[in-house]
């Protein structure tokens, strides 16, 4: 499926799209040593029960890669998280094969999607 097309199916089935507080996915990033828990905690329950996470989460790291920036939530999974993977492939071999499918499952594996 093309970026276009997961972008499509995100915009109209993402539990984002119907909400009254777009804030909820692009909240100020908490400080302090359990931060990445907190934003973990945030992104979970932002997304929890959407339909389109893993097409969300590949919209999100496909834009951050191509842009250079990475902020919010995206499927489920805090900034912190995609920009940990992110940095460690950008001066390496650590992608295998399509850096966005590599880094998506990755954070799947990773199993930062938990309900």
């Amino acid at each position: 499926m093309s970026l276009r097309d997961l972008m499509k199916l995100v915009s109209q089935h993402g539990s984002c799209v119907s909400t009254d507080n777009a804030d909820a996915w692009f909240r100020e990033q908490p400080r302090g040593p359990s931060a990445r828990e907190i934003q973990r905690r945030q992104a979970r329950e932002a997304c929890s029960g959407c339909p389109v996470r893993t097409e969300c989460l590949t919209v999100g790291v496909a834009h951050e890669l191509d842009t250079e920036m990475c902020w919010g939530i995206w499927g489920g999974v805090c900034s912190a998280d995609r920009q940990e993977l992110i940095d460690k492939g950008a001066n390496s071999e650590y992608y295998k094969s399509d850096p966005v499918e590599d880094i998506v499952a990755s954070l799947l594996a990773a199993d930062r999607f938990g309900e």
